[in-house]
């Protein structure tokens, strides 16, 4: 018994420490200076901007996966944490040259938080009806 607390606790140590890191990749990308003189298209802009949906997916997964080993309201806390970061990053990004803060894009990051959330409490409901079925 004791060994499989000490796999949970690693576990566990170990999607923070990717979310971290993951959040030190989002700041790194996010943050770099735009020159001025470039000019994306509009697919270009479109699809860029789309990417926001999948990247905070993956960082609400990450940070969902940080709270799963505690018995705590998991998912409120994941939505906040990755919302507010999502936040964080578009107000860093006004003082970077050539970048703005976009409300566009703190609405994008939050549908991918939404989304990702959405469809892991779902099947996270599908599973444990038919644990309680079989049951």
């Amino acid at each position: 018994m004791r060994n499989v607390g000490i796999g949970r606790l690693r576990g566990k140590i170990i999607y923070i420490l990717l979310t971290f890191f993951y959040m030190a990749i989002i700041a790194y990308i996010s943050l770099q200076p735009v020159d001025s003189s470039y000019k994306a298209g509009v697919v270009r802009e479109v699809f860029h901007n789309l990417l926001h949906i999948p990247a905070y997916g993956l960082l609400a997964y990450l940070v969902l996966c940080c709270f799963s080993l505690l018995k705590v309201r998991m998912y409120i806390f994941t939505f906040i944490i990755a919302t507010l970061y999502g936040i964080f990053i578009e107000f860093c990004q006004s003082f970077i040259p050539g970048r703005f803060a976009s409300l566009m894009d703190i609405f994008l990051n939050t549908i991918g938080v939404i989304l990702v959330l959405g469809f892991i409490y779902y099947f996270n409901a599908i599973r444990s009806t038919h644990e309680a079925v079989r049951e």
